[in-house]
C-alpha cells in the first residue's frame, strides 16, 4: 500500500537506470548516476515541487514483502527528524550531476513507513531538490548444501 498527499503527482514507480527521469513534474531533471548499492531497486518518483511540502502523512507505505527502502536526500535541505531512523549507506545518486545522499532502512513485510516531507515542519529550502525513494526486495539466500 502506498499513499501520497503532496501537492504534486507522486508515487510513480519505474525501472531504475541512469537517464531515467528523477521526478514526476520536471522533464529536465534525470538520474545521471546510480550507485551499485541500488542494483535491483525500483524508483519511486516524487514531485520536485513538493520539496517544501510538509504533512504528517506526506508519504505512507506498507511493505508488501521484506525490502530495503532507500531515501535520496539533498544536503542543501536540513535533514528532517524522521530520517534519523535511516542509516547513510555511503553512496549517492546524482540528479543532473548533483549528489543526493542515500539513506537505507530494512522493512519487513507489513512494516509501515511514514515520511513527513523533505524538511521538518516550518523549514524551507528553495534551492534543494525533493527526496527520491527506492525499494528493493530482500532475497533470501538458499543453502545449497541442504537436500
Amino acid at each position: 500500500m502506498f499513499a501520497y498527499t503532496g501537492d504534486g503527482e507522486g508515487g510513480q514507480e519505474d525501472k531504475l537506470c541512469p537517464g531515467t527521469l528523477a521526478y514526476t513534474d520536471d522533464a529536465l531533471l534525470y538520474l545521471s548516476a546510480v550507485p551499485n548499492s541500488l542494483n535491483g531497486a525500483r524508483l519511486i518518483r516524487t514531485a520536485n515541487l513538493d520539496r517544501n511540502y510538509w504533512a504528517n502523512d506526506y508519504i505512507v507505505a506498507t511493505a508488501a514483502r521484506d525490502l530495503e527502502f532507500f531515501v535520496a536526500h539533498d544536503e542543501k535541505a536540513l535533514r528532517p527528524k524522521w530520517l534519523r531512523g535511516f542509516k547513510p549507506n555511503g553512496d549517492a545518486v546524482e540528479v543532473n550531476g548533483r549528489k543526493l545522499t542515500l539513506f537505507a532502512q530494512r522493512l519487513m513485510q507489513g512494516d509501515q513507513i511514514r515520511i513527513a516531507g523533505n524538511l521538518d515542519q516550518g523549514q524551507k529550502a528553495a534551492q534543494a531538490l525533493n527526496l527520491i525513494l527506492f525499494a528493493r526486495p530482500i532475497r533470501l539466500s538458499v543453502d545449497s548444501s541442504r537436500p
